[in-house]
């Protein structure tokens, strides 16, 4: 397959699904991991004879990031949420911050805390590359204004109410945020137990085209709840891989009894979580503490490398309406007029 570009992300995905399958092997997560790890070891070696061939260095790094993905989608259904986001957000925070870099080069920032979407990223940034680039004079102030304090968490909508009145009057953003308001605010904080570097760094990859490392960032915001998966073909192996991921969980946790609309739910923690309830939101995306506001940090910063991404311009969008519309609780009561 290495020999044929074009076909190359789908021998990957091919291999991964039929190794999770093997009914006598380890348990699919491991033995996902275990093939994700051979793959990306043969892929980084075909990259060293690539030379200078664009067009295998963009196969090579699709694949890469098939094999990546799968180890997330792999984790996700074995219930390691942290380990599943952090493996997509480190991968994203190098494709955004340390284009051209290794994996090693995220280390320090890592370790102190400090990622894509993280408040104060910008500031670690310039501390450990004085020449990093710096953000769109145009968004600044916003990104000021993000990072200023971490957003309440507004007590639940309840069903019927504003979230119904969204849902009812259509459109994709409508129903996007109707979704959000219809699945409660109270949510359970998945870096908790984030994984150290040293648990991720087998599945860095430090990609350096273009399409690669914008594609990286998308599929963290995918993970995320962001409407960006609308960019790969309903057919494609990315979209359906992530769409079974979502199904399986959905089965999964369909007998599991269930908090009440709006109940607290910030008492659950780790495995107590896996079986307490949903823990994807209304769009089937991972549900984690100021997810508003990672969202919106993170596309922002992805905004810094490309300025004129009409994907993320899109989302940004999305994502503030969700940001203002619950997080700063504009809605006081039901049936109140924004403030």
């Amino acid at each position: 397959a290495c020999a044929q570009p074009e076909v190359l992300e789908d021998h990957v995905w091919a291999y991964l699904d039929v190794v999770a399958k093997v009914q006598d092997g380890p348990p699919p997560v491991i033995a996902v991991r275990t093939a994700a790890l051979e793959a990306l070891s043969l892929l980084a070696c075909k990259k060293q004879s690539a030379g200078h061939d664009g067009r295998m260095w963009c196969a090579i790094e699709n694949a890469e990031l098939s094999a990546v993905s799968a180890v997330a989608f792999a984790d996700l259904r074995a219930g390691y949420v942290s380990r599943a986001l952090s493996v997509l957000r480190c991968n994203a925070t190098l494709a955004v911050f340390f284009p051209g870099f290794g994996p090693d080069a995220a280390r320090a920032a890592w370790e102190q805390g400090y990622c894509l979407g993280s408040r104060g990223m910008l500031r670690e940034l310039h501390r450990i590359l004085p020449a990093a680039a710096t953000l769109p004079a145009s968004l600044a102030p916003l990104a000021d204004f993000v990072e200023a304090s971490a957003p309440e968490i507004a007590p639940a909508v309840s069903r019927g109410d504003l979230g119904g009145l969204l849902l009812g009057e259509g459109g994709a953003m409508r129903g996007w945020a109707g979704q959000e308001l219809r699945h409660g605010f109270k949510v359970v904080d998945v870096d908790e137990s984030r994984p150290t570097f040293d648990d991720v760094r087998p599945f860095l990859v430090g990609f350096r085209t273009e399409p690669a490392r914008r594609e990286c960032l998308f599929r963290f915001l995918d993970f995320l709840g962001s409407p960006t998966l609308t960019r790969h073909a309903t057919a494609s192996r990315y979209r359906s891989a992530f769409s079974n991921t979502v199904s399986s969980l959905d089965i999964g946790l369909a007998g599991a009894p269930s908090p009440a609309l709006g109940a607290d739910t910030s008492t659950y923690h780790g495995a107590d979580f896996l079986t307490a309830g949903p823990k994807l939101s209304g769009g089937g995306c991972l549900r984690c503490k100021d997810r508003c506001g990672i969202l919106a940090l993170s596309i922002i910063h992805g905004l810094m490398g490309w300025p004129k991404e009409l994907v993320l311009h899109e989302a940004l969008l999305e994502t503030l309406r969700l940001y203002f519309a619950f997080a700063r609780r504009p809605w006081p009561r039901a049936g109140a007029a924004p403030g």
